[in-house]
């Protein structure tokens, strides 16, 4: 889910460029505009989205309201999930074309998340004009037996 915290922020997402990147240097993109421009795996709360043409490829612009307490976007996997166990982090390019600065959260959620358990946040300021990556690091149960004690 990626939100805004601002009043009214507007953003262009480079989505052919959002991708997890794997701790073996490949990359997994969920989303490929310039592949696939359906918008049908993308959910709003509180903004308005439409698909634009830019130098590097598609881009999602999100214009986010003021009623919804966590205006944005939601990305759904195409099937059920996605399986994100091999790879390290989620990574998105942001623009911001609006007129203030804007705040952007984006959280990754497994199966059961509630906002605060079963998903991981992290968060992007950016001034207008301005581009960016948010990264969201995932974190993965140790699988050792020694609860993490060495000596």
């Amino acid at each position: 889910m990626l939100n805004s915290n601002n009043m009214r922020a507007l953003l262009l997402i480079s989505f052919f460029a959002v991708a997890i990147a794997c701790r073996a240097a490949t990359d997994f993109v969920l989303f490929d505009f310039a592949k696939n421009p359906s918008l049908a795996n993308v959910r709003t709360n509180g903004s308005t989205i439409t698909l634009v043409k830019t130098v590097g490829g598609p881009a999602l612009r999100v214009i986010t309201g003021r009623r919804e307490q966590w205006p944005g976007v939601t990305l759904r996997a195409p099937s059920d999930a996605w399986n994100l166990a091999d790879f390290g982090h989620v990574a998105v390019s942001l623009r911001n074309v609006g007129a203030t600065e804007a705040k952007i959260s984006c959280r990754v959620d497994n199966s059961g998340a509630n906002g605060t358990e079963h998903c991981v946040t992290d968060t992007l300021t950016l001034k207008p004009g301005a581009s960016g990556v948010l990264k969201v690091e995932l974190k993965h149960a140790a699988s050792d037996t020694l609860g993490g004690k060495l000596f």
